[in-house]
């Protein structure tokens, strides 16, 4: 097989400037490079609206429909500005970034904030996934859904103070995912039954 250099070159270069390009619009209202006027870039408009919703200033069940799609559209933005390559279709987030201090925590707080209708406690997942817990003891149950978590097999979201006060009960994750990974089990033990 033969590389056409000349293709490759141009349309790596293509990508790499789009991306550049992006960017320079996110971090200069306009994408006028050195803009000293004192409107801030779209960049500084998108972050503060984040810190707002992770402040609770916004309440989620008042937000509206476009007003959630708008914040949902900026938390992408965002996490594809800080995590997309310039060739790839999807940012790769790693599961740490969550609960990374500063931008990372307060995109964990939005992305909580957007699939609040969705979340459940650590107790709750523990009882979906392992419903034979009161025999083995719920705390072990617990820690099975903990060790799911660390292992990036699910994506932990922590609850604000208005919902859980105790902050050891802020810990939360998706029931989708819960329920994905109970689909998953039964049908690999229904799979193991039929041998």
């Amino acid at each position: 097989m033969q590389f056409d250099q000349v293709t490759i070159v141009q349309t790596t270069l293509a990508a790499v400037m789009q991306q550049q390009q992006r960017l320079a619009e996110h971090l200069w209202w306009g994408g006028v490079v050195g803009n000293s006027g004192a409107e801030a870039g779209l960049l500084e408009q998108e972050l503060s609206l984040l810190v707002a919703v992770a402040n609770g200033e916004i309440e989620r069940e008042s937000a509206g429909v476009a007003r959630y799609f708008e914040i949902k559209g900026v938390l992408n933005d965002v996490c594809s500005l800080l995590w997309q390559a310039p060739l790839s279709v999807e940012p790769v987030i790693p599961a740490e970034f969550w609960t990374q201090p500063g931008i990372g925590v307060v995109c964990g707080a939005v992305l909580a904030w957007l699939d609040a209708d969705d979340l459940i406690t650590i107790t709750e997942a523990a009882r979906l996934l392992y419903p034979d817990a009161p025999l083995v003891g719920s705390n072990v149950a617990t820690q099975r859904v903990l060790r799911l978590i660390a292992s990036g097999k699910l994506r932990e979201y922590m609850a604000n103070a208005e919902v859980a006060p105790n902050p050891r009960h802020r810990r939360r994750v998706k029931r989708s995912e819960v329920l994905l990974l109970c689909n998953i089990s039964t049908e690999l033990d229904t799979s193991n039954d039929q041998e």
